[in-house]
């Protein structure tokens, strides 16, 4: 079974740089699935990529500025091994184009599929936490279950102009359906059950569910009976610790607006991306 990895780069951008990267990014922005620097309709693994620009921000806690740097995130099928070595060859150019832009980067004569390799793996940070929709679907699965999708809806469209108002029962259409698919050598893979989780990954994560669930448990009764001065350190520090209050003048620009709009009836992603400050307070984290 086919599982989800992730892979998060975020690198510095050099300080005069900035508006060179964003115009470089704006190319992908108008066509991401068939651009020219990085195709990604060509990486059969990508659920999702994204590259994102983070601004230059002062920390209100240390009182350090914290230079700007590119994210760029990605969730795929594994092997991750495989996707990196594919985005450092078939994307390579895009990559140096992208990349070369931050700190760090192999210069010209130093560029080789290991070298972009070694580069993303330098600045790699770990995920702590992602979303899958569905464990084991991958993208082939998606995109053949959309295909599948649409070709019942344009036999059903036929099928009801044929039929008449009236139509027909729910089992007679039902097997027509299920007709058609059979004659459809396009669609012959929905006529087998998708693979599901081996034996040894379903104990796994029945494994990982108990130990979880048990830790949970002694780790609450141990902490049960200091957690009245757990919170009321916390809610201390969260009352005294300095806040960035969020400029009162701070209006987002027509031309941003515009672009979101534009942008929210062709993507299924969300396009905001959510970057924030957290307070540590011993284990625990407070944004």
């Amino acid at each position: 079974m086919t599982y989800q990895e992730t892979l998060t780069v975020i690198a510095p951008i050099k300080a005069d740089q900035m508006d060179c990267l964003r115009e470089v990014l704006q190319s992908i922005q108008q066509n991401v699935g068939h651009n020219d620097l990085i195709p990604f309709a060509q990486f059969p693994q990508v659920h999702f990529a994204r590259f994102v620009i983070l601004e230059a921000v002062k920390d209100p806690l240390l009182g350090i500025t914290i230079p700007p740097s590119l994210a760029f995130s990605n969730c795929l099928d594994a092997p991750l091994k495989e996707y990196l070595r594919s985005l450092a060859e078939e994307g390579g150019y895009g990559l140096d184009r992208i990349f070369s832009h931050c700190e760090g980067y192999p210069s010209p004569q130093r560029l080789t599929v290991s070298s972009r390799i070694a580069y993303l793996q330098k600045h790699r940070v770990n995920t702590q936490t992602f979303y899958v929709n569905t464990i084991g679907r991958t993208v082939q699965q998606v995109r053949q279950e959309a295909d599948l999708h649409d070709k019942i809806e344009l036999f059903l469209d036929r099928y009801q102009h044929q039929q008449g108002a009236d139509g027909s029962d729910v089992d007679t259409v039902r097997r027509a359906i299920q007709n058609f698919v059979k004659q459809d050598p396009s669609l012959s893979w929905a006529l087998t059950p998708a693979v599901p989780p081996d034996l040894g990954w379903q104990i796994r994560d029945k494994l990982h569910l108990i130990v979880g669930l048990f830790l949970i448990l002694l780790l609450g009764l141990a902490f049960l009976p200091i957690s009245p001065l757990f919170v009321a350190i916390l809610r201390w520090k969260e009352e005294t610790a300095p806040h960035p209050r969020q400029d009162p003048k701070f209006r987002l620009s027509q031309f941003h607006r515009l672009h979101l709009a534009q942008d929210e009836d062709f993507f299924s992603q969300n396009q905001f991306s959510v970057v924030v400050l957290s307070n540590r307070v011993g284990s625990a984290t407070s944004p």
